[in-house]
């Protein structure tokens, strides 16, 4: 996994039900990384169609939760959200 998005490659690589981990290589030099899942399959075509699924069904999530039915909730709640543009 790599040191800036290990947890978020940790939990595709759940979800895909494969392993992640071993050799990578970082400006040229192999690292060994410590195997996560290491009684899961490698990630292969099958597993990445998967996360490419997974990542799309979150977008829509996170795009429906942000502009319709969320919005539409703190309204209800009486939240009121104000965004400020930062001027320079």
């Amino acid at each position: 996994p790599s040191p800036n998005a290990g947890v978020s490659q940790a939990a595709y690589g759940l979800a895909a039900g494969v392993r992640l981990g071993g050799l990578n290589h970082y400006s040229g030099e192999p690292r060994p990384k410590p195997i996560l899942a290491p009684d899961q399959p490698p990630a292969d075509r099958a597993a990445l169609e998967r996360i490419l699924v997974l990542s799309r069904r979150l977008l829509a999530l996170w795009l429906l939760i942000w502009t319709g039915v969320g919005g539409l909730a703190l309204a209800l709640a009486g939240v009121t959200v104000s965004w400020r543009v930062a001027r320079l």
